[in-house]
């Protein structure tokens, strides 16, 4: 073939913008002649060219269709790639077709006012399938890797007891969802998870760590010790301080309170972290050491109570 498709259709697209020199015309129709896939390019740049005419609003079981084909073309792996030739080639379309564009507008308007229809489906649909949606994610992860990742926030969050001894389960996510399900389930490690690492009601996170005890998830436990080193309010380290003293004491949690007793601000914190490690017998030396790194001369409490527990100089 005599001329590369790349260049002839550049050449198109150059013609379409009232751009093209007259001479290169000629070299447009020879190659249509010969290339199927040009000669089909050209014919629908013929009819956006003419798109200015009213489009009809498609009903409901068409646009059913056409979302049930973008899904498909999303979900195949080339779904980024095409995303950003779609709007590479839309731009082209608006700069050479630019009667097209108020057309291409009412299509889309359109589409977005059936998209609202179909979700205004029943309340009960909605709630089985985000709970389906939050059941496969909570299946899917493992501790709190991905956890920031996920694609699901659950927002407002409330635990609380069910007399048959599981847990009633209230959250936002699109839209209120409330369910049941048993303690040890991942979907309530991943309800809690959201609860106690989200922003929520203080209420809800101090409820949601206590129940963690009774839930004994490595994931839960590493979000209790995230919050003890990280969130801001003093409550809620106290309390994820006062549940990690309830979880398995592993070297995890001596490493934590140690932490605190190394770290935090809070002279109340760093007493009641130092209590926890008395009470479980932690070796003096390392105790001493994280007193002795946090520079605690300025806090003499804290100094105190290490000697008259026997962990003094």
């Amino acid at each position: 073939m005599s001329e590369r498709c790349d260049d002839i259709r550049e050449l198109m697209e150059d013609h379409l913008a009232g751009e093209l020199a007259p001479e290169d015309l000629a070299r447009i129709r020879e190659h249509c002649a010969e290339c199927a896939d040009c000669r089909e390019l050209a014919a629908l740049h013929g009819l956006l060219s003419r798109a200015g005419e009213e489009i009809p609003v498609p009903d409901a079981d068409e646009f059913q269709a056409m979302r049930a084909q973008v899904l498909r073309e999303v979900r195949r792996p080339r779904a980024r790639r095409v995303a950003w030739e779609l709007g590479r080639d839309l731009v082209r379309l608006a700069r050479l077709h630019p009667v097209a564009v108020p057309a291409l507008v009412v299509l889309l308007l359109a589409v977005a006012l059936l998209a609202g229809r179909w979700s205004a489906a029943p309340a009960t649909l909605d709630d089985e399938l985000l709970q389906r949606a939050v059941r496969s994610q909570a299946a899917r992860s493992a501790g709190l890797d991905g956890f920031w990742d996920a694609p699901l926030s659950l927002a407002n969050v409330d635990v609380r007891p069910a007399p048959d001894g599981r847990l009633d389960l209230s959250f936002d996510v699109c839209q209120h969802v409330e369910m049941a399900a048993d303690r040890r389930s991942p979907v309530v490690r991943e309800v809690l998870l959201h609860a106690i690492l989200e922003p929520s009601n203080l209420g809800a996170r101090l409820e949601a760590m206590d129940l963690t005890a009774e839930v004994a998830d490595p994931a839960l436990r590493e979000a209790l010790i995230v919050t003890l080193h990280q969130d801001p309010a003093l409550a809620v380290r106290l309390e994820a301080l006062r549940v990690l003293a309830r979880h398995p004491f592993d070297a995890d949690v001596r490493d934590a309170l140690l932490t605190t007793l190394r770290r935090d601000e809070s002279v109340q914190m760093r007493l009641s972290a130092l209590e926890i490690l008395a009470g479980r017998e932690v070796d003096r030396k390392a105790v001493r050491r994280a007193i002795d790194d946090a520079g605690q001369e300025s806090d003499p409490a804290v100094l105190q109570y290490a000697s008259e527990i026997g962990y003094g100089l």
